[in-house]
Parts: C-alpha cells; sequence; structure tokens
C-alpha cells in the first residue's frame, strides 16, 4: 500500500464532519444548526398530519431522547408544533408554524450558499461524479445495515 492510501470510509467520515461542522459554523449567527435545517426540511415536507418523532430521529444524528429536547427547544422558540396523532395516540406529530416556515427559509439560504461554495471547489462534471458515488455508498451501506431499501425520506 502507498504511504498515501486513506480509506475511504475515513476519507468519506472526516470530510462530513468537517462540512458538517462548517455549516453548523455558517448556522450559527441565526442559532441554528445543521440538525436543525435536516429536521425543519423534513418536518415541512411530510405529508399530513406531520412528521412523527420517531421519523424525525430517523433523519437526524439522534436518539429518541435528544430528539424530544431538540423538538422542545424548536417547540418553546415557536418554530414546530406537536400534537398527538389522531388514529393513534401514542404518536405525537411535529409540524412547522409560520415561524418555522420563515425560519426553514433562513436556514436554507445559507445552506444553500454552503453548497455553493463547495461546488466551487471542484468541476460541475466532479460533482456529478461525486454525487452519484456518495448515492451508490450510501445504498451500499444502507442496504447492509437494513433489510429493506432506503426510501426517499432516508435519503436526505
Amino acid at each position: 500500500m502507498p504511504d498515501e492510501w486513506i480509506p475511504l470510509g475515513r476519507s468519506i467520515g472526516r470530510t462530513h464532519k468537517y462540512v458538517r461542522a462548517w455549516g453548523d459554523q455558517q448556522l450559527e449567527p441565526l442559532d441554528a444548526t445543521v440538525t436543525d435545517w435536516i429536521l425543519l426540511h423534513h418536518v415541512d415536507a411530510a405529508d399530513a398530519p406531520g412528521l412523527s418523532q420517531s421519523e424525525a430521529a430517523r433523519f437526524s444524528d439522534m436518539g429518541g431522547p435528544a430528539m424530544v429536547r431538540h423538538i422542545d427547544r424548536l417547540e418553546e422558540a415557536g418554530i414546530v408544533v406537536r400534537t398527538r396523532d389522531e388514529r393513534d395516540r401514542r404518536i405525537t406529530r411535529v409540524t412547522l408554524t409560520d415561524r418555522g416556515r420563515t425560519r426553514l427559509v433562513e436556514i436554507a439560504a445559507v445552506m444553500d450558499d454552503c453548497d455553493r461554495q463547495l461546488r466551487k471547489q471542484i468541476s460541475a462534471a466532479e460533482a456529478t461524479v461525486l454525487q452519484d458515488a456518495c448515492e451508490r455508498l450510501f445504498r451500499f451501506a444502507h442496504t447492509q445495515i437494513h433489510t429493506q431499501p432506503p426510501s426517499q425520506e432516508d435519503e436526505t
């Protein structure tokens, strides 16, 4: 093995770590995080009656208790509202408020700028190849962990 050889998983992992930390840094002036962006995006995209808290946890890097605390914070800020599912009272649904939709637009603008800055570091052809490669690696890893292929919700 050449001295420069680095395992692919390590390259992906450290890139993810630093890109996410950079995204959090860019969102700091808004008192927001990449996790906020991911969560609010999925809450906004969910069909009625809203995203369940367990679905929200699946889209984030947080376990159930941490997700509940995160949603507590967003609810206290008036960004989301929680309601009991009418068909199954064990399920808590999360939806955006008007303030939450405004917040999502603000956060998404910063994340769009981050995406533009990242894309400036590589050519358009490299971006296409990278996107395709990441998608294939995601699907491979997902199927190694889960028996079913990823759904569209898992992909973002």
